[in-house]
């Protein structure tokens, strides 16, 4: 089993929605990795997909629900989500919580999980914040046999799934619309 994570939140806005950070995970076996790897870049023809543009249109709404569907029986889907705190403006607490929270509850259900694959974030504060929530919890990984690692979306297409869940959940979260992280079978866990 491989993990591939992304990311969304929501800060604090002029609206006062409510504050989130939330990491979507999606496990693979093995033997699916390489066809759904296939099966994303056909259905984003060579561009990464990204679940924000897929829902800018009538037909991106139905492309959504659609790779959800070929996906999401033959993956395990997890999120990880938490309030953010009005002193963690930019959110980095909720992220090391939520990373801690998450590789905890893999390394307890999913044992032979090989592989766990975050998005990777821009150089400067924010990949400063990971390395070191990373340093922290890589004894676990190694005593575990699991590799931690960062790629960009246009080097992994998997992502790309992790994109799309973090998505239906940020849906669901800011504008209550659930169709989109009902489609997934994903388990939401909070620290």
């Amino acid at each position: 089993m491989r993990f591939y994570i992304d990311e969304t939140f929501q800060l604090e806005d002029k609206q006062h929605h409510k504050t989130f950070y939330a990491l979507a995970a999606i496990g693979l076996p093995e033997d699916e990795l390489e066809p759904v790897r296939q099966f994303l870049k056909a259905r984003g023809h060579g561009d990464p997909l990204h679940g924000t543009e897929l829902l800018r249109s009538d037909s991106g709404h139905k492309e959504l629900l659609e790779i959800t569907r070929r996906i999401s029986h033959k993956s395990v889907e997890i999120v990880t989500s938490c309030p953010i705190e009005k002193n963690d403006r930019s959110g980095e607490r909720a992220r090391a919580k939520l990373i801690r929270a998450l590789v905890s509850h893999i390394l307890t259900k999913y044992p032979d999980t090989k592989q766990i694959l975050f998005e990777a974030r821009l150089t400067g504060y924010a990949s400063e914040q990971d390395a070191k929530t990373f340093r922290e919890i890589r004894k676990q990984l190694e005593d575990a046999n699991i590799k931690i690692g960062q790629a960009y979306k246009t080097e992994e297409p998997l992502l790309w799934a992790a994109d799309l869940l973090a998505t239906s959940y940020r849906q669901m979260m800011t504008r209550a619309v659930d169709r989109y992280f009902d489609a997934w079978q994903a388990e939401v866990i909070t620290p």
